[in-house]
């Protein structure tokens, strides 16, 4: 039997026999229901993202992704991933959690499985519907699915009969009408990537969402600007001294000035400067050529960002400033 103390999982207290002889498994009280009831619920509520990582789609994909990456790490394989087999549940701090459940189908990966399906039809693999084995690789597409329903609150393939030309359909290459290039459907279970793989991904999506955040607030900018360098340094394998942040700090200020006034000559030599200014101390401390130009990209970005969102709340102040007539 699997067994886990790792928060995505339901525990497991034991094994026990009811009046007529049945087993039952003893395990913690979900008071929330499944994933798929809490959507159909309270799918309204949820944002993509909270900064306090509280009640939004990111924080149950991130702990999804967390769940099935334990399980696959102890050499298992679930079978049977859909989203009536995630119970949520909410913590004394009144965040909703979910935890994977329904591990009695479980097996170690090498295992035979005899053939049989195992699972919700639209979020089995297509190459379980054509009777191959059971992989890490198919419960990676289950959770693409699981994915797809989290981001748009619709079940996949709702719209259609869960029957033998649905399979058909799915074995051919079709799937959800809405889907993001980076949830994990692709049709060779090969070109899937890994449950670490997908765990990561999402948290590159809290750093982009929180980054976006920030960026919003004219008071936290210089927090995203250090969340920014802090990524790329991890992007490009190399970190930034205090001097070089600095630097990059001044380059997106004289950016910023040069693109707000791109009639001032003033303004464009002193975004030049600072950009020669970096461009020098990187080449001084052996960056490459192309990851010079990944910083100052990185940089361009930004200012672009800066620039639009100080235009959104310019174009907020005079929608909010009565005019006297």
């Amino acid at each position: 039997m699997f067994r886990s103390s790792v928060s995505q999982m339901v525990p497991c207290y034991g094994i026990s026999q009811d009046p007529a002889g049945n087993y039952i498994m003893v395990m913690k009280y979900m008071e929330a229901g499944n994933l798929r009831e809490f959507l159909k619920k309270n799918y309204r509520k949820l944002n993509f993202y909270d900064e306090n990582e509280k009640n939004s789609k990111l924080h149950f994909l991130q702990q999804i992704s967390q769940g099935l990456k334990d399980i696959h790490r102890k050499n298992l394989v679930h079978r049977d991933f859909h989203s009536g087999n995630i119970i949520v549940n909410r913590d004394k701090h009144d965040r909703d959690n979910c935890h994977i459940t329904d591990l009695g189908l479980a097996k170690p990966v090498n295992e035979k499985d005899d053939n049989k399906i195992f699972g919700v039809m639209p979020y089995v693999a297509p190459e379980v519907l054509q009777n191959k084995p059971y992989t890490p690789a198919s419960d990676i597409y289950s959770l693409g699915m699981i994915m797809y329903e989290i981001i748009t609150g619709i079940p996949p393939f709702h719209e259609y009969a869960h029957n033998v030309n649905l399979a058909l359909q799915i074995c051919q290459g079709m799937r959800p009408s809405f889907s993001n290039p980076k949830t994990p459907q692709q049709q060779e279970p090969k070109n899937r990537p890994s449950a670490k793989e997908v765990n990561s991904i999402v948290g590159e999506w809290f750093e982009e969402e929180k980054i976006a955040t920030l960026l919003q607030n004219p008071g936290r900018q210089q927090q995203a600007i250090e969340l920014e360098l802090k990524k790329l340094a991890k992007e490009i394998g190399k970190s930034f001294t205090d001097e070089q942040k600095e630097l990059v700090k001044e380059f997106i200020k004289a950016n910023r000035k040069a693109t707000k006034n791109q009639a001032d000559e003033v303004a464009i030599t002193n975004a030049e400067e600072a950009e020669e200014r970096l461009k020098k101390n990187l080449k001084e401390t052996d960056f490459s050529r192309e990851e010079i130009k990944k910083v100052t990209r990185h940089c361009e970005k930004l200012v672009d960002e800066l620039v639009k969102q100080l235009e959104k709340i310019q174009l907020q102040a005079q929608v909010e400033i009565p005019t006297n007539k």
